[in-house]
């Protein structure tokens, strides 16, 4: 094991991030801690993990020689984090002791005192977290001591089926796939059987909830009707395929996506900031034409105004309970970074105590990018964060297609997810079902990444 996970090791880059741009340094650390474990404790982790699915129950089985115990029975079940012990669950005198039990298992363990007869000192843990893998300890009390038993939990999630799409400006196909652990592989193969995964660029992002998000970029010269996106993952040896052909023609994926989009029931505000004249109130008209899909193109967020006016908050209601909002334009100044940033901040702070807010930073991505310009938006990114417990993403506004160099600026980990849009104005509003599918797509994301489990498992029907 020791030797595989140096060989996986030596290919991550210098900086700590494997292919997918995930932040590896954590892994390797428990990796190379599970190695001294392996090489030093006569106690080693039981080869034979414990495979628990997220948000399921799972049960850590322990033996014991009833014949050997005391009268009083004692079990106590710890979880090894770094050479030290956490107490999971006890049971002695009778009962349950769960004075010292750590609060992130509380209300959530259990063991089976009815089996105690027959020697069995298993834990059960309910609503499984991607936190609770790792080493467990089992110890039972006997006369000449304590025995000690390990497991190892690793805990899975299933991804969701990937989702293909095409950009007819870009000419590119985009996968994507949520909600799963451990990190999967992604892959794109031609119905022909030819492997096209190298010519795609793909990132990976822990969610809030501590699962993966995978997003794919395939471009280049091939018929997009017989590509294929799949996602692999190992641990649960479940393989999801998703190929797009002439049966799910991108009207079919609009119509879902709109379902989708009307069926969300919790209030959440999408908060929209940028610097002026970068195509905010243009994305507004977007969301809003592309959601609506009917009547003539309306400039409902006033953008075709300059100035004091157009600098404005505004706020347009999509749904019932989905609120795009314009905040005002961000100002770069000489010393201070943007003006009144502090302010702003206090403000979202306060408004986070009574509304769901997801935070999107918009920028035209054909205006050149200075260094300060660069490291004001990324503080503000790692600020907003910080702020929601939610990264914000970042949708790029282009005028060409050249716009695309733009993600290299962006690629930052606290931007969890980049968008390319091309906005209909006035001037250019023709319509097209691809055109319109990056719209919802990008409302979507946002409600997504705004609702709970329950309003995410909604959605994906």
């Amino acid at each position: 094991m020791c030797g595989g996970t140096h060989r996986k090791m030596k290919a991550v880059k210098e900086d700590g991030r494997g292919q997918f741009g995930v932040n590896m340094e954590p892994l390797i650390l428990l990796l190379q801690l599970f190695c001294v474990a392996a090489g030093r404790d006569p106690l080693q982790i039981d080869p034979h993990r414990v495979s628990g699915l997220l948000g399921k129950d799972v049960r850590l089985d322990c033996t014991f020689d009833r014949g050997r115990t005391r009268a009083d029975l004692q079990i106590h079940w710890d979880r090894i984090e770094r050479s030290l012990y956490k107490r999971v669950h006890s049971y002695h005198s009778g009962r349950d002791d769960l004075h010292d039990q750590d609060a992130d298992y509380r209300g959530r363990t259990s063991l089976f005192p009815e089996d105690f007869s027959n020697g069995n000192a298993s834990l059960l843990i309910s609503n499984v977290r991607v936190a609770d893998a790792g080493a467990y300890s089992c110890f039972v009390v006997y006369p000449s001591g304590p025995e000690e038993h390990r497991k190892e939990l690793v805990v899975l999630a299933p991804y969701t089926d990937p989702e293909l799409t095409y950009d007819e400006l870009l000419d590119s196909l985009t996968c994507n796939s949520s909600g799963g652990f451990p990190l999967a592989s992604l892959s794109w193969t031609h119905t022909s059987g030819q492997d096209y995964t190298s010519a795609s660029s793909t990132q990976a992002h822990l969610s809030p909830m501590g699962v993966y998000d995978i997003h794919s970029t395939l471009r280049g010269d091939f018929k997009k009707e017989d590509m294929c996106c799949s996602i692999f993952n190992r641990d649960l040896d479940e393989t999801k395929t998703h190929c797009f052909g002439r049966e799910t023609p991108v009207c079919v994926h609009s119509w879902r996506l709109r379902r989708r989009i009307t069926k969300f029931s919790s209030p959440v505000t999408i908060k929209l900031l940028g610097l002026e004249f970068n195509g905010i109130p243009s994305l507004m008209n977007s969301c809003v034409w592309a959601f609506k899909n009917k009547g003539d193109f309306q400039n409902v967020a006033k953008a075709d105004m300059e100035g004091a006016v157009n600098g404005k908050p505004l706020e347009i209601k999509l749904t019932e309970f989905i609120t795009l909002k314009k905040e005002k334009f961000l100002k770069l100044t000489d010393n201070n970074g943007f003006e009144d940033m502090q302010e702003c901040l206090n403000r979202w702070n306060e408004e986070a105590k009574t509304e769901k807010s997801v935070f999107v930073f918009v920028y035209r991505c054909d205006r050149v990018m200075s260094v300060k310009l660069k490291k004001e938006i990324e503080q503000l990114l790692m600020d907003l964060t910080t702020l929601s417990g939610l990264y914000p993403y970042v949708v790029l506004t282009f005028m060409n297609r050249n716009g695309s160099k733009a993600l290299e600026t962006f690629s930052w980990p606290e931007s969890l997810r980049v968008f390319f849009v091309h906005n209909y104005t006035k001037d250019d509003k023709k319509r097209s079902s691809a055109r319109d599918l990056t719209f919802l797509e990008f409302l979507q994301a946002c409600i997504v990444k705004a609702g709970g489990a329950e309003q995410q498992r909604a959605l994906m029907r």
